[in-house]
């Protein structure tokens, strides 16, 4: 009998649909400026829905997504370079 496993290699599919039975839905607040410009991601959160059964961590996440929906109202806000260039 052998000391050591032997690594077992997996076909790409069957590693790919692995892969993903382990991501989760994922929330972005991001900005988006009229003049086209790069906009910024203020919140990039993985939230699977077994988390939303801690009220506890909904009403973090709900509070994270009002400060992020803020800063992102600052931002597209502020004058954008074309326009004080006019």
């Amino acid at each position: 009998m052998a000391d050591h496993a032997t690594p077992i290699k997996l076909n790409p599919a069957v590693a790919h649909a692995t892969e993903r039975s382990y991501t989760m839905p994922r929330m972005l607040v991001t900005t988006e400026l009229p003049d086209g410009s790069r906009s910024q991601v203020l919140l990039d959160e993985r939230v699977a829905t077994s988390d939303l059964a801690s009220s506890h961590f909904a009403a973090q996440l709900v509070e994270r997504i009002g400060w992020a929906l803020a800063d992102a109202e600052s931002v597209e806000a502020r004058p954008t370079r074309a326009a004080t260039a006019m």
